[in-house]
C-alpha cells in the first residue's frame, strides 16, 4: 500500500540484514529522511514526471513549472549533500532512507534534474547506491523496459506512442 509500511513490514520478516539503523537517534534520522523522501522530495520529482510524461494542456507544456521543479530540487539537494558530509550512506548503513532517496534522485536524474558539481557528497553517494549490486540490476532492468517504451518501433509492437516525448536518458550508474 505504501512505501513505509513495505520496508516496516520487510524488516519485521527479514530484519537481517537490517534496513533501519539498530541505534535509537540513527533509527529515527533514517526515519525522517525516509519520510522527507516521501513528502518532500518527491513533489518536484512528480511535477517534472508530469511535465515529461503526460499530454501536455492546451498551452502546451508547462516549462515554468518544470524550472521551478529545478530550482526545488537544487535547494533540496543542498540539504542532502550536508546530511552526507562524512556519511557514506544517510545513516551509516545502507537503509531505507537511502532506497526512499535514491529512487527520486534516480528519476530527478533522468528528467534532467541531476546534483550539481557542488554537491560532491550527494553525487558520490548517488554512484555508490547505483554501484550496489541489487540496485544496479534493478536500474538495468528499468532501463531495457524503458528502452522498450521508446524504442522506434514501439508503436509497431503497441506499446504507447512516444510522439513529442524525447528518450529517457540512461539512469545514473547504467
Amino acid at each position: 500500500y505504501d512505501s513505509t509500511q513495505i520496508f516496516e513490514y520487510l524488516e519485521d520478516r527479514h530484519p537481517e540484514p537490517p534496513l533501519y539503523p539498530r541505534d535509537v537517534a540513527e533509527r529515527a534520522r533514517c526515519r525522517r529522511l525516509e519520510a522527507a523522501a516521501d513528502e518532500i522530495l518527491f513533489r518536484p520529482v512528480w511535477a517534472l514526471i508530469e511535465e515529461a510524461f503526460y499530454p501536455a494542456g492546451g498551452s502546451g507544456r508547462d516549462t515554468l513549472r518544470a524550472e521551478k521543479a529545478k530550482a526545488e530540487l537544487a535547494r533540496l539537494y543542498q540539504g542532502l549533500d550536508a546530511e552526507l558530509r562524512g556519511r557514506e550512506y544517510l545513516c551509516g548503513a545502507f537503509s531505507v532512507a537511502d532506497i526512499g532517496t535514491f529512487v527520486l534522485l534516480n528519476a530527478a536524474s533522468t528528467l534532467g534534474a541531476p546534483p550539481a558539481g557542488d554537491c560532491a557528497n550527494l553525487k558520490a553517494w548517488l554512484a555508490r547506491c547505483a554501484a550496489r549490486p541489487a540496485v544496479r540490476r534493478e536500474l538495468e532492468t528499468t532501463q531495457a523496459f524503458l528502452q522498450t517504451l521508446f524504442a522506434p518501433n514501439a508503436r509497431d509492437a503497441g506499446a504507447p506512442s512516444t510522439a513529442n516525448r524525447s528518450s529517457p536518458s540512461p539512469a545514473p550508474g547504467s
